[in-house]
């Protein structure tokens, strides 16, 4: 009885294989055609009042910013029919949210594409204000030409790639998404993931305050738990990094006063870094720290049970160095 069980289970498998298989050679294997009539539909969202800053709330919805060619603002998104976005100007902050009236069933088959929305705005000279965008799902992408006074950016397993400016903050949050900052201009940065992947490239963080001698001007905060960071060519005020087992690691990495990056288990690699006037702190449990420094300083090293290698004290500024059982390995260019 249970071979003959196990027999119709095996043709029952092969049949729908071949079953599945045809289906895919009848659609040119066009897996979207294969979502049971539930094709993405066009739709195009504009608002007749202006506006300042820009909030957008979505669940599964890939964003992607354009600049206008005609000088007027719409967003268009393609989405199923049982989902769209209210769109509207409320006391000068134009706000789009997503309202998905699907059923559990809605669902069922296959679901090749996420929703997409691509906003348009009008060239503009200066700051436009705050931008501040709650995802889930969704990829967020802001290219080069768009400048905010401040970007607050929050993705649950969404990736974020984000190259332009924002004058006073450029904060971005995801849990397992990925997180790329290229060829940017913040007055502070803040950047923390799970265990999402952070590139950094290309830029610079500094305080567009009156001020300069405002606390945190050009402050880097990156926040890792698992996930590795990759930080080049960065100028800025001062870096901050803390995580469990994520590497990181640093290239051409300049800051005006502190340099301080700890992590658990993950090792400490950098290459031509340095801090001008400030102290240098790396710490790490488990992991090793090995890179090169374009200045001479004042070392302080450690390590329980590996070995040491740091270069003769020179300079005025500390650099204090510490791991556990992991090697420590400094050399000045």
């Amino acid at each position: 009885m249970k071979k003959g069980f196990l027999i119709a289970a095996i043709v029952l498998t092969a049949l729908g294989a071949v079953i599945f298989t045809g289906a895919l050679i009848a659609t040119g294997f066009d897996f979207s055609r294969l979502s049971g009539g539930k094709e993405m539909e066009e739709k195009i969202y504009t608002v007749n009042e202006d506006f300042q800053d820009i909030e957008i709330r979505t669940d599964v919805t890939d964003i992607e910013f354009k600049v206008s060619q005609d000088g007027s603002f719409k967003a268009v998104a393609k989405e199923p029919a049982k989902m769209h976005h209210t769109v509207e100007v409320v006391n000068g902050t134009l706000k789009i949210e997503s309202v998905d009236e699907r059923k559990w069933y809605d669902f069922i088959g296959f679901f090749w594409k996420a929703p997409t929305m691509t906003v348009y705005l009008p060239a503009k000279e200066g700051n436009r204000g705050s931008l501040r965008i709650n995802n889930g799902t969704g990829d967020v992408e802001i290219p080069a030409g768009f400048e905010f006074y401040k970007v607050e950016i929050e993705s649950s397993t969404g990736d974020v790639d984000f190259t332009g400016k924002a004058a006073e903050l450029l904060k971005i949050r995801t849990s397992t998404g990925d997180i790329t900052v290229e060829k940017f201009l913040a007055g502070k940065l803040e950047l923390g993931v799970s265990t999402g992947k952070v590139t950094v490239r290309s830029g610079r963080v500094e305080s567009t305050s009156l001020s300069p001698e405002e606390e945190h001007t050009g402050r880097v905060t990156l926040t890792v738990s698992t996930g590795a960071a990759v930080i080049e060519d960065l100028n800025c005020g001062s870096f901050y990094s803390n995580g469990n087992t994520g590497d990181i690691r640093l290239k051409n990495v300049v800051t005006r006063t502190d340099m301080n990056v700890e992590r658990s288990t993950g090792d400490i690699r950098f290459e031509s870094c340095d801090a001008l006037k400030g102290t240098i702190t790396l710490k790490t449990s488990t992991g090793d720290v090995r890179g090169s420094l374009k200045t001479g300083k004042i070392f302080s090293a450690r390590s329980s049970t590996g070995s040491v290698h740091v270069p003769e004290s020179t300079g005025d500024c500390r650099c204090e160095v510490s791991t556990s059982t992991g090697s420590i390995h400094i050399t000045i260019e």
